[in-house]
């Protein structure tokens, strides 16, 4: 929905996520996930990938993790450095059952590895008892200011 509105140009990293989690929070006001980041204009391509990617982690969180109790919590939080262009994010999963590491990779954890390749980027997964913990980044292409949107021109 958001790519469409922009007219396939791209979409703003916090929209994304906000997009992605709304369905695993009872109602707005819910504490239970945090977003917390820079504006950050995604392309296309990376505004696809990281709304998989968190929508995957976000279903396991509901399955087995934090969003599967009601005192657990998620923080998404991102950061974005302008000279190498790379967008650094962490999910981190608190208040949940015990975490043990899953004993076969299933598709979710294939597909969490593998989303970001094509962004020059990775997504690594931890176990920790207290909470899952991803880590991603991906690599933002050359062009426009990834900051501000304003000035795309409509197609």
């Amino acid at each position: 929905d958001l790519l469409t509105r922009e007219h396939w140009h791209g979409a703003d990293l916090r929209a994304v996520a906000f997009r992605a989690l709304a369905p695993f929070v009872e109602d707005a006001l819910s504490d239970a996930i945090e977003v917390d980041g820079p504006d950050v204009w995604a392309p296309p391509s990376a505004a696809l990938a990281l709304a998989m990617l968190l929508h995957e982690l976000a279903t396991n969180a509901t399955k087995y993790g934090a969003l599967s109790t009601p005192t657990g919590r998620v923080r998404l939080t991102w950061t974005f450095s302008p000279d190498d262009r790379v967008v650094r994010l962490t999910w981190a999963e608190t208040g949940g059952p015990p975490v043990t590491a899953p004993e076969r990779q299933g598709f979710g954890s294939r597909l969490i590895s593998r989303a970001l390749r094509d962004l020059q980027g990775a997504a690594a997964l931890r176990y920790d008892p207290a909470g899952v913990i991803c880590d991603m980044h991906l690599r933002l292409p050359a062009g426009g200011d990834p900051l501000d949107h304003a000035g795309m021109v409509e197609g």
